[in-house]
């Protein structure tokens, strides 16, 4: 926040915490300054918007069964890590053909 004049402590919290917010949501900003020859206040909402993103990863080699596990491997255009899981209990299988 920038005061008129500038130079003076601005005081900023977001829902009542001074820590800027990184999640996508609304925030009830609230700004103040209280000094000896100023006193001031505004408030607003801040509304952060989900990004999008696309995971990316190259086709999976044909295994056979038993053969050994092999490494998958992934990138997510918003930079986040990209972790797998599976509601099997058991490897997926193809059936030969």
């Amino acid at each position: 926040a920038t005061p008129t004049p500038s130079g003076l402590a601005v005081a900023v919290t977001y829902n009542g915490e001074t820590s800027p917010p990184v999640a996508a949501g609304s925030y009830a900003v609230a700004a103040s300054v209280d000094t000896a020859n100023y006193t001031g206040s505004a408030s607003a909402t801040l509304t952060i918007a989900k990004g999008s993103q696309s995971i990316s990863f190259p086709e999976l080699p044909a295994k056979v069964m038993g053969a050994q596990p092999f490494a998958l491997s992934a990138t997510a255009t918003s930079g986040l890590p990209v972790s797998y899981a599976s509601s099997l209990s058991r490897p997926a299988c193809q059936p030969s053909q």
